[in-house]
């Protein structure tokens, strides 16, 4: 299905570019020191700058300012209802398209357009019911997102504005794609297509004819989406706009592909490459690799293909760090406004303090006017307007001390709140990143051998007779090798995802411990002599401990073969178990080839890949030592090591004491 790329390509055309103002200095100097209209018009302008520099978080925060600022500025009522509406509308676009809070851009919306009734405004009218037709859409609600596309057309049509009217039109089109109805999205692409032709409007013509050219490629109608899509390449070419040429290439060399005309699609995906180089378009070159990646592979050029899936990596893992990069910024920049925000609060309430504190020495200096002429006049009357003077400043001091003692109260429960909620963000958004990376790890590690598998596999097959017997041997081995690591990842996989949803039962139970580490030593009995390494057993039998008794066996199974694999020829690896107050502490000692310091803190971690060879090149999966941690904290204890380069590793982990 390309629904998603509908979409993608749908926002691509409707989206324009914003160049750079100029002006940010003055007009956050306007902000700051203009009249009110100034600063009202300023932080619109500089809204409207952020949003086209894609500075979304920064444009919402000026928005929200502008509405609340609104009402201090002098102006029409009529004049500042119309202007309001028209900030409601930018800030839903913003919950809309950047942060997908469609719930909240949903109220908004609606507002608008009660709003727009109210005050007769079609131009607001237009837009915000075809804003809330794309809202509906993303929320899936399609028979909704019709009805507001179609009122949005009805107003267009009364205003007599015939791109809004295209536009309404074609996204008509669009929901009735997502509902199926293949023929009457094609007929309602074909009535938009028809209205701009009418009018000569090019952009128009070319993002319907684009949305067609999707549409006839979900169909299978691949030539008529080719007619459609070369159409809007030439435009492309005709404005000297990369983005457009780049886009429709990729999407022309798909069709071919579907068509098997493999060099018209090598054609068009090198058109894509060259502008996706030299304009560092990093999203595209993850397309364009992988396409030429998959052109490649179905024609058989193993080499090529290998050469741009390493490609494909390389920018997906770029994109990823830049992400990551951009996620940690974000979070930085919700906090330093949160902050200001509640700054500019306590500096506001600081404000209103002085204020009445002004108010209150003014009032005692005309008090004290008045007292200075009365004194000649009437004694008595002095003497009971200082009391009652007295016993006011008392009063109104006490009122002043209660409302600091509630701002200070204020103040701390802000600060509270915003710290816990920093520290949940920063937590949801580190537990969000740790699982698409290590998601990352694990997809890019199975595919890795089904490469080998089938590239090698291909490779006999094609040219079995014309190899010698040592390169079949030498491609079967492979094979077998790779199939071998994928069962062993699939195997660890299947294991860690189990433990992580609790599906593993857990039955610990009191045993003797040495008689499971003797039955590890005779099984890797056999590895340990390939390489003539010598196990030590240094425990004593009789040790017995308290836990789950095939958790601990696969921790001290995978401790050991990891033991084997990296200690060279003729080496000696030691299993010690020694018993403490309540707990048994465990011991794999080897004299191999030890560990980096700066890899040791990102062992038993699964957002960090820390994977190498053994010293024969045995291949790991990368899985072992997480599902160890996960089984020994499992089961109350701890795992830890102590390594250092070329001079060994010792590993140990902890569990509970069968008493």
């Amino acid at each position: 299905m390309i629904k998603p790329t509908l979409i993608t390509a749908l926002f691509f055309f409707l989206i324009g570019f914003v160049f750079p103002n100029q002006q940010t200095d003055s007009l956050s100097r306007a902000i700051s020191s203009g009249t009110p209209i100034e600063k009202l018009d300023a932080m619109q302008e500089l809204a409207k700058i952020k949003k086209g520099d894609n500075s979304w978080e920064e444009a919402q925060i000026l928005y929200t300012e502008a509405l609340a600022y609104i009402d201090s500025v002098p102006m029409q009522p009529e004049e500042a209802y119309l202007l309001k509406s028209e900030i409601m509308l930018d800030l839903a676009y913003i919950y809309l398209v950047y942060s997908a809070e469609y719930n909240r851009s949903l109220d908004l919306f609606i507002k608008v357009i009660k709003r727009g009734e109210h005050s007769h405004d079609t131009a607001i009218l237009i837009k915000a019911n075809r804003l809330l037709g794309f809202n509906y859409r993303y929320l899936k609600k399609y028979n909704k997102s019709l009805n507001y596309f179609n009122a949005s057309f009805i107003y267009a049509k009364a205003y007599n504005d015939t791109i809004a009217m295209i536009s309404a039109i074609n996204e008509e089109a669009n929901v009735y794609f997502y509902l199926d109805d293949f023929e009457k999205s094609k007929r309602l692409h074909l009535d938009a297509l028809e209205l701009a032709k009418g009018v000569n409007y090019s952009h128009g013509i070319n993002f319907v004819s684009n949305d067609l050219a999707l549409l006839y490629t979900e169909l299978g109608k691949y030539n008529e989406a080719l007619e459609y899509f070369l159409l809007v390449h030439n435009y492309g070419k005709q404005i000297n706009n990369n983005r457009y040429i780049c886009a429709t290439a990729i999407n022309i060399a798909n069709v071919y592909l579907k068509l098997e005309k493999y060099d018209s699609v090598q054609f068009y995906y090198e058109i894509a490459e060259k502008i996706a180089i030299n304009d560092n378009l990093r999203d595209t070159k993850l397309d364009v690799f992988r396409g030429l990646n998959d052109l490649y592979y179905v024609k058989g050029d193993y080499k090529n293909a290998y050469k741009y899936q390493e490609k494909h990596f390389g920018i997906r893992d770029t994109i990823f760090n830049l992400e990551k990069e951009k996620q940690i910024a974000d979070i930085s920049t919700k906090y330093e406004a949160g902050k200001k925000e509640k700054e500019n609060k306590v500096l506001k309430q600081q404000n209103v303090i002085q204020e009445l504190e002004l108010e209150k020495g003014k009032s005692r200096f005309i008090f004290t006017i008045l007292i200075a002429g009365i004194i000649v006049v009437f004694i008595i009357s002095i003497a009971l307007i200082l009391y009652r003077s007295n016993l006011q400043k008392k009063r109104t001091n006490d009122e002043l001390k209660n409302k600091n003692k509630q701002i200070t109260l204020q103040k701390n429960q802000l600060i509270e709140t915003l710290k816990f909620l920093s520290k949940r963000e920063k937590e949801l958004e580190e537990a969000n990143i740790t699982k698409d990376k290590f998601f990352s790890i694990i997809a890019h590690d199975i595919k890795n051998p089904f490469t080998s598998i089938l590239g090698f596999s291909n490779m006999l097959r094609d040219d079995f007779d014309n190899l010698s017997l040592a390169e079949q041997k030498k491609y079967a081995g492979i094979i077998s090798e790779s199939s071998e690591n994928l069962y062993k990842l699939l195997d660890n996989l299947l294991q860690w995802s189990r433990a992580q949803t609790n599906r593993i039962e857990f039955h610990p139970e009191k045993f003797d411990l040495s008689i499971l580490l003797e039955n590890n030593v005779a099984l890797y009995k056999n590895a340990a002599l390939k390489k003539k390494i010598e196990i030590i057993p240094d425990f004593k039998s009789g040790v017995n401990i308290f836990a789950d008794k095939s958790m601990a066996d696969v921790v001290i199974r995978n401790l050991l073969s990891n033991a084997i694999k990296f200690t060279k020829l003729n080496g000696r690896i030691k299993i010690s178990a020694i018993e403490n107050i309540d707990k048994v502490k465990i011991g794999i000692i080897d004299n191999g080839v030890g560990i980096e310091k700066s890899k040791i803190k990102k062992l038993f971690r699964i957002d960090s890949k820390v994977k190498s060879e053994g010293t024969d090149n045995e291949q790991g999966t990368g899985l072992g030592l997480i599902i160890c941690k996960e089984f020994v904290e499992r089961n109350g204890g701890k795992i830890w090591v102590e390594s250092k380069k070329n001079m060994g590793s010792s590993f140990f982990f902890s569990l509970p004491k069968g008493l």
